[in-house]
């Protein structure tokens, strides 16, 4: 099912467009990418950031890890470039560490996003395993089942710096795109 696509809200009256970063958060397999994907398609001025794109730009393998200062550099050039042209983006990796969240969640607000929504991606465990079995490119299954403990120990909340969350599980259907405040 498609994202429904809603427009921005008009500009506030300072001028100021509403810039939006959509956070995804879940392990491997759960179906970031592709919500990614439809959600940009749905309106292609949107920026795609996606670690593992990156890494496969950088690297030539999205499989290979490599510097992560490299890989961090390029997400947050990316994300200035969303910035500039006043698109909206969303950010396509695991965050399933806490410390992670925090420094996308700081640096997005540095940089001029005003609206920061996290969408936790809740496929169950089997599923994204399921998944991940009928991937190209397989993430190694204890990989999966660590950060799946990850998030269910350190899960995403509000109270992070998020201004709307989510949760959502892909197993059946797909969230609708966010509505602007």
């Amino acid at each position: 099912m498609p994202l429904p696509d809603r427009p921005i809200a008009d500009p506030p009256a300072s001028g100021l467009s509403k810039v939006r970063l959509i956070l995804l958060i879940g392990p491997p397999g759960c179906g970031k990418s592709t919500l990614a994907r439809q959600w940009q398609a749905a309106a292609p001025d949107r920026h795609w950031i996606s670690t593992d794109a990156i890494r496969a730009e950088l690297f030539g393998d999205a499989a290979v890890q490599g510097d992560w200062s490299a890989i961090w550099q390029v997400v947050c050039d990316r994300l200035q470039t969303a910035i500039a042209n006043a698109a909206d983006a969303v950010y396509d990796a695991t965050n399933a560490d806490p410390r992670q969240r925090q420094r996308i969640l700081e640096t997005a607000r540095e940089l001029g996003f005003n609206q920061i929504i996290g969408w936790w991606v809740q496929t169950p465990l089997e599923q994204c395993l399921a998944w991940n079995a009928q991937r190209d490119r397989q993430v190694p299954a204890h990989v999966i089942e660590r950060m799946a403990q990850q998030l269910d120990q350190s899960p995403p909340e509000l109270a992070e710096g998020f201004d709307q969350l989510e949760t959502m599980s892909l197993t059946n259907n797909l969230p609708s795109d966010p509505a602007p405040e």
